[in-house]
């Protein structure tokens, strides 16, 4: 099942997410590693679960609190929200 949250997913219906979003050349599913910080991809680790569900981003201040803002996949969904409201 594809969990309804924008910035987590399952793969279930990844093409749906952010798949184009990602570059070519960041492996999929993208390691935990802190050289792709600031690149979006798919790492393990979403929603409260070490495995199975998967983000955008190696951090994001939708992930903790140190993060120094939110990834490009929760920009866009935080933007969608706005404007939903001023339609």
């Amino acid at each position: 099942m594809e969990p309804w949250e924008p910035n987590i997913t399952t793969r279930v219906n990844f093409d749906a997410k952010w798949k184009n979003m990602i570059a070519k050349s960041v492996p999929v599913p993208t390691p935990n590693d802190k050289r792709y910080t600031g690149v979006t991809g798919l790492f393990e680790g979403g929603g409260y679960s070490a495995k199975g569900i998967y983000r955008p981003s190696f951090d994001c201040r939708m992930k903790s609190n140190q993060a120094d803002s939110f990834c490009e996949v929760c920009q866009g969904a935080l933007e969608a929200m706005i404007q939903s409201y001023l339609k």
